[in-house]
């Protein structure tokens, strides 16, 4: 990951309300441990209940806006725009899941862990 993402995630992490916190770190942790569970059988894994239980809940908080790029990676880009996290996350296809940038994710669940808590700004996207 390049300084600039890191700098984005945490622009976005520090508006994040301690509860909204709490349910992206368990998303997180849920993708992370369904793919260390499930990492050579891919079908499976798109099956599995809690992966897309999970991934609706992330597309729903519009924390990443998945790209396709030429050479089939995708690249997870932070949004810490107010105005867009009301709105609905459009994916044309499903993704191999090998695809997912897991570094991004792990770098995200890090900073949700570790970054104090800036109660003057919080972006909290329950509703």
């Amino acid at each position: 990951m390049n300084q600039t993402s890191s700098e984005s995630i945490i622009q976005f992490v520090t508006y994040l309300s301690p509860a909204c916190r709490m349910r992206m770190k368990d998303d997180l942790q849920g993708i992370l441990n369904i793919h260390h569970l499930a990492q050579h059988n891919t079908q499976t894994i798109l099956k599995h209940h809690r992966f897309a239980f999970t991934l609706k809940r992330i597309m729903h908080y519009r924390i990443f806006q998945y790209r396709n790029v030429c050479n089939k990676e995708l690249i997870v880009k932070v949004q810490y725009s107010r105005h867009l996290f009301r709105e609905e996350i459009q994916i044309n296809a499903w993704y191999d899941f090998h695809d997912v940038d897991l570094t991004f994710l792990e770098m995200l669940l890090e900073s949700i862990q570790t970054l104090p808590l800036t109660p003057s700004s919080y972006l909290d996207y329950a509703s």
